[in-house]
């Protein structure tokens, strides 16, 4: 169980996605597993007046990574790729 619990732990973490906002200025790259694995801020965004649209892109590019990882992870349940017994832990 552990084994196989490991292995879709790694199949998942090779899985990549990357979340945009405000116009492709805020980045968040999350995996499979949805660690974060990197964020990217245009320089325009680092000022003190642009404080709120950072905060809400950095959310907003979050949250659609995440939907990316769902669609993905949908896909792969339907094709078979992955089957919910892999998930169990």
């Amino acid at each position: 169980m552990r084994k196989t619990a490991k292995k879709m732990q790694s199949a998942l973490g090779e899985v990549l996605v990357t979340g945009e906002a405000e116009h492709g200025q805020v980045k968040v790259s999350l995996d499979g597993n949805q660690k974060v694995t990197g964020v990217t801020i245009d320089p325009d965004l680092l000022t003190l007046d642009a404080k709120e649209r950072l905060e809400n892109g950095l959310v907003a590019a979050h949250a659609n990574a995440q939907k990316q990882l769902r669609d993905i992870m949908a896909a792969k349940l339907r094709s078979g790729e992955l089957k919910l017994d892999d998930l169990k832990f």
